[in-house]
Parts: C-alpha cells; structure tokens; sequence
C-alpha cells in the first residue's frame, strides 16, 4: 500500500560524538478501502540517546573534530587554527575545547581559571638582605647584635637577642659569640684569631630560621620562582611554603621543583592543587 509519513523532532549534542533526540511521527496509509488497514493513521513519539561509533573525524589532526571546527568557522585542513584564541581572551581554542567542562571559545567571558595560564618564567635565588656584622657584651652581660640592610635600602639595627629587627620582617634569635685560630695569610708561620660568631635569624612570615655567620653577605635563603600571567604580563614573586594570590583567588605554594622549573600550588578554598610548568 501507498503510504505518506511526516515528522518532526530535534537533537541536542551531548559531548563531542553523542546526541539526545526526540521526534513525533505520523504514518498515513493509503489504497482499497477493502484491504486490511486501509486509510489507517499511526502516530508515534520516539525518545533515545545516539552514541557515536569511534573518534570523531579530524582532518588535520589538531585535536579539534571536523564537525566542532566547522561549527566554529575554523578550516578542518588547517592544524594551526586550533592554537588560534576567537574571543581573545588569552585561551587557545584547543584549550578552551579541552577544558573540564569545555567553555566557549567564541565567548570572551567563557574561559577556563585564569589560573591555568601561569608559567614560570624563572628560578632564583632568594638572598637574606642582611648581614650579621657585629657583636658587642653589654654591661649587663647581654649581647647587642649588629645587622646591616642591603636591599631594598642600606641602614644598621642595633638589636638584642630575641628581639625584632624593626621592621625588615626579620627576628634575631640566639648569638654564638666564637673565635677560631688559623694563618695570616700576610705572615706565613703566624696564627691570628679569626671572629667565627654566628646568630639565627627567624623570617616572621613563615617562622623559617636561618643561621648567619658574621660578615656573611648575600645568603640564599630560598629557591625563588618568577611566576608571570602572560594574559596582563603581570609577575609574583613567590617562595614555597609561602602563598600567590591571582586576582581573587589564593593558593599556597606547596614545591618549587629546581629540576623541572616548576611550582606546585593549591587553592586555599577548594584543595585543588595545580602544577605549573615552565614558560615556554
């Protein structure tokens, strides 16, 4: 028998392959009214989810399906595009496709953490900017300690054990008042007495402690990394066990990895720890 059909229905895209559809369809059969089911009309409503067979084509191997790069406006032949930003905002559109949930790379307000385009652009050594130059008994048998800043500005503090050095972020801790014996380098066969005095310095923002000997200049104290946000350019400083702020957000700086010119981070309100790699 003749037989007419009409339909209607639509299909949502779930994920890069798959598709959740529904659709209503009419079937209208027609012929000699004195066959079985003539003239009978047969309506259904169809609901299902499709699951795609395989990988998605990808033309040129950029990572970014056929399909996803035509609805995009991109050229499915060219594997640079897929390291092209859209909406400029600092993105690639391979990265923005490969976030967890993909965001929109057309939409300069959709993007994955701004967090996940830090680098490291360099590691350095964190020097102690003072240095312990002197140590004087006082006529109450307590010692005076003398350090010189040398960074960011030169001035001398005159400090007693377990006091504060005024407000360079420092603390003294105990002195070792010392000497050792040894030759003059200007008079071979002569000994001369050599100051060997030492004094712990702690750093107040993390409670490190560090010892100093006297007139020991430029002690690196840490491994410091330069971290930079290409998007603004912005640079941090930053320490491990110390903390990086990121426009609202805060991490704290678990590792500096000497090896790989890495830092590893966590954000302090949800846990997630990060790695971030070296400036390309």
């Amino acid at each position: 028998r003749p037989m007419a059909s009409l339909g209607i229905g639509q299909a949502w895209k779930v994920g890069v392959n798959d598709a959740f559809r529904w659709e209503v369809r009419a079937d209208q059969s027609f012929g000699n009214s004195s066959l079985p089911n003539a003239g009978l009309t047969n309506i259904q409503a169809l609901l299902g989810y499709s699951w795609g067979i395989g990988a998605p084509a990808d033309s040129d191997g950029d990572g970014v399906p056929d399909r996803v790069e035509i609805e995009l406006g991109l050229n499915p032949q060219d594997p640079a595009d897929a390291k092209g930003d859209l909406d400029s905002d600092g993105f690639s559109n391979i990265e923005e496709l490969s976030a967890k949930p993909p965001t929109d790379p057309k939409d300069p307000k959709s993007h994955p953490a701004v967090v996940n385009l830090l680098r490291v652009k360099e590691l350095r050594g964190k020097r102690m900017p003072l240095v312990f130059s002197a140590v004087n008994k006082m006529p109450d048998g307590k010692y005076q300690i003398v350090f010189n800043q040398i960074e960011p500005t030169r001035r001398t503090y005159w400090v007693r054990e377990n006091e504060k050095i005024d407000e360079t972020g420092f603390m003294a801790g105990t002195v070792t008042v010392k000497s050792v014996e040894r030759e003059n380098p200007n008079m071979p066969g002569i000994k001369m007495r050599e100051d060997a005095s030492t004094v712990t310095v702690k750093r107040l923002s993390d409670n490190k402690e560090v010892t100093l000997k006297i007139n020991e200049s430029g002690k690196v104290t840490d491994v410091e990394a330069v971290i930079v946000l290409p998007l603004d350019n912005a640079e941090y400083s930053v320490v491990e066990g110390g903390t990086l702020k990121v426009r609202e957000e805060t991490f704290r700086v678990l590792t500096v990895d000497s090896g790989k010119t890495s830092v590893t981070i966590e954000n302090e309100a949800s846990g997630q720890q990060k790695v971030i790699p070296k400036l390309d």
